[in-house]
């Protein structure tokens, strides 16, 4: 499993920025949580991928307020036999959409 965490000062729609790169590539589950403070968007993506022979998610929790966007991008998955080798499509999956995200404004943020 990976995890990278991102951060941007603007209040960001997430999906309308994901959606263009993933929809295509993977099924979509999403989830809109209103708050008081903001809104949390739950996005989760799946693939199969034929060369590892495993289905692979990314799931991605944006907390969306006034002061800002919190993302976070869970890739998991993605891996074959006894030795759970993933040959690097967690990583590959979870830098696609961190990749999307720095071109948006995003920062990696230490969790």
């Amino acid at each position: 499993m990976e995890k990278i965490v991102l951060f941007s000062k603007e209040s960001v729609d997430i999906d309308k920025i994901i959606d263009i790169e993933l929809a295509s590539d993977f099924g979509k589950y999403k989830r809109v949580i209103p708050a008081k403070w903001g809104v949390i968007t739950i996005l989760i993506y799946e693939e199969y991928y034929m060369r590892i022979e495993s289905d692979l998610s990314v799931t991605i929790i944006s907390d969306k307020r006034d002061s800002g966007t919190r993302v976070e991008v869970i890739s998991a998955g993605g891996k074959k036999g006894m030795l759970a080798i993933s040959a690097g499509a967690e990583k590959k999956a979870i830098m696609k959409v961190v990749d999307i995200l720095k071109n948006e404004g995003f920062e990696v943020q230490e969790d």
